[in-house]
């Protein structure tokens, strides 16, 4: 078989940027790639994804595990991290994503944690990472 020859990294971040800030399934943070400054708490950011290939049932793809974060920075900090993965989770569940020239066969939740930032006690952040199999259609 012949591999993808293009990457859906691109195709798939724009995918789920899109996703998380327009539409029914939006959430209700503030959403970067990069946090401009001055940036108001609370915000989610993209993280740097990477995948590898997979081979099964005569299909190929990619296995894409993308990282997101979430800040916050209030006396609820732990609470509302936690509320921030599970909005992000939902939004990517909600229905399927559409990505031009590839099909997400699967999206699963790889892990996730919360914890306090040290410098301040009311900085939390959160971090989720999900996983997408990717096919070129």
């Amino acid at each position: 078989m012949t591999w993808i020859a293009t990457s859906p990294l691109n195709a798939l971040q724009n995918a789920v940027y899109s996703r998380l800030t327009t539409g029914g399934n939006k959430i209700s943070y503030s959403v970067y790639d990069e946090v401009p400054p001055g940036a108001t708490f609370p915000y989610v950011t993209l993280g740097n994804p990477a995948s590898v290939p997979f081979e099964a049932r005569n299909v190929m793809g990619e296995i894409v595990r993308f990282p997101f974060n979430s800040f916050t920075r209030d006396a609820g900090g732990k609470w509302q991290a936690n509320q921030m993965i599970n909005a992000i989770i939902q939004s990517l569940t909600a229905d399927v994503i559409s990505i031009t020239g590839y099909k997400i066969t699967q999206i699963y939740k790889v892990n996730s944690r919360v914890y306090r930032e040290e410098k301040n006690p009311t900085d939390y952040t959160g971090e989720l990472t999900v996983a997408f199999w990717v096919v070129k259609t």
